[in-house]
């Protein structure tokens, strides 16, 4: 089984939600299942996805080799 993002659930239990929702709103159910069901709730450290400080990779290693004189 594919394992999802806490932010990829919570968009898809929002799209369920909205669906159920509509077709309660139709008339085609009685009842949303969907209602009460809580978005799953992650929490990440923000310090691990911050990569602005890294270089990036071009392919061209011979470039990325700086050298500082002083």
């Amino acid at each position: 089984m594919k394992k999802y993002s806490t932010a990829t659930l919570a968009l898809k239990l929002t799209v369920v939600r909205w669906l159920y929702a509509a077709a309660l709103e139709q008339g085609l159910m009685l009842k949303n299942p969907a209602a009460r069901i809580k978005p799953p709730r992650g929490r990440k450290d923000p310090a691990e996805h911050n990569n602005s400080l890294e270089l990036p990779e071009t392919g061209n290693d011979h470039l990325n080799n700086y050298e500082f004189y002083s």
